[in-house]
């Protein structure tokens, strides 16, 4: 294995090569916002991620295809808030609390990772019983005396004809004191019209919990007919598996909590398959990640298919999550790992998940 090393000065207005492997090929650049970037390519499309800026992962096209959500925001800016920059295709959230801060919080919406000032970018290529890869990794350090000390480095990892995402989470607990942590991935796929929505999450009341957040300035008239949609998901989920936007009202979006069964492995397995049987695909551990989350909006700015935010908790704030016995653990001097899929799937690929989905849910 071979790992190329990355520094600030290695980002500059012009794309430079700065490594290959196989028919595999990285590169750094900077948008011009200024945000530095490295693209991943391979024969089959690229991904891209943002080294010093969440470690996100900003854009991702497979086979022709764009799997990122719609955005008015075509270039990412190194901002403050990821508000001031939200478009990527999948985001960390967390560790401190995920979700909108309650009155008793004093973290940022979704925690201090969607905005971290990650470092140490670097690049591995090196081949495995999958065949040849290329992973992108970045490592974040959160100090605040007295309380929390971690490191948190994120990798990416894609086969030379692959498709799909292969995410790696290790965090290390530096302190010699139990560390409390939320964590939630936030994958945003593009919504497809047409599509259907596989999960081995059970299709019931008892498996989907709707939070029904409707924002106090909507108009009368279209917050009726959002509370009326939402209320029909939670009693018949199978009205919104089918994606049609004419049909469905995701404006300005809804937050479900699904709960998740897992295959013999402890995976759940999470689809958007288009008629022509190409699919989305999320595979993630249903332990320690058990409170998954569904996050639709499809506005006039924003159109966001997040299919299941894998997550530790809801997304209601460290305090709320603290009441409802959602926050986890990592031992003192101890770490985590946690291991994500997504991306694209062929019809063939599709059509095989979509088999072990039947099998986990009988």
């Amino acid at each position: 294995m071979a790992t190329f090393y990355l520094s600030e000065k290695d980002f500059g207005e012009r794309e430079r090569v700065v490594a290959s492997h196989g028919e595999m090929r990285a590169a750094s650049f900077c948008y011009s916002t200024g945000a530095r970037a490295i693209r991943v390519e391979n024969a089959r499309g690229y991904f891209i991620v943002l080294p010093f800026w969440g470690h996100q992962v900003w854009r991702a096209s497979f086979d022709g295809m764009d799997l990122h959500m719609k955005t008015g925001i075509e270039e990412p800016r190194e901002a403050a808030q990821f508000l001031e920059s939200y478009g990527c295709f999948m985001m960390h959230s967390g560790l401190c609390g995920v979700g909108g801060p309650g009155p008793e919080d004093d973290h940022k919406v979704h925690g201090d990772l969607p905005v971290a000032p990650f470092g140490d970018p670097r690049i591995e290529c090196g081949e495995d019983a999958g065949g040849k890869y290329m992973v992108v990794l970045g490592t974040y350090h959160h100090y605040k005396s007295f309380s929390v000390n971690y490191k948190f480095t994120s990798g990416y990892k894609l086969y030379e004809n692959g498709t799909v995402l292969h995410l790696s989470v290790h965090v290390d607990n530096l302190r010699n004191a139990p560390m409390e942590y939320a964590y939630l991935c936030h994958i945003n796929f593009r919504p497809m019209d047409g599509a259907t929505l596989y999960s081995t999450a059970p299709c019931d009341e008892k498996h989907i919990r709707v939070h029904k957040n409707i924002p106090a300035t909507m108009p009368e008239k279209e917050a009726k007919d959002l509370k009326a949609y939402m209320d029909a998901m939670q009693k018949t989920p199978e009205v919104h598996l089918t994606v049609d936007r004419e049909r469905q009202i995701y404006d300005p979006e809804i937050v479900s909590t699904l709960f998740y069964k897992g295959d013999e492995e402890g995976y759940a397995h999470t689809m958007q398959c288009r008629p022509d049987g190409y699919a989305c695909y999320v595979k993630h551990p249903v332990e320690p990640l058990g409170y998954s989350l569904r996050w639709i909006s499809r506005t006039s700015d924003e159109d966001a298919m997040g299919m299941v935010l894998p997550a530790s908790s809801e997304h209601k704030g460290y305090s709320h999550a603290k009441r409802e016995g959602q926050i986890r653990t990592i031992a003192a001097g101890g770490t985590l790992d946690m291991d994500i899929t997504f991306g694209l799937l062929v019809p063939v690929e599709a059509e095989e998940v979509r088999k072990k989905i039947e099998k986990v849910l009988r």
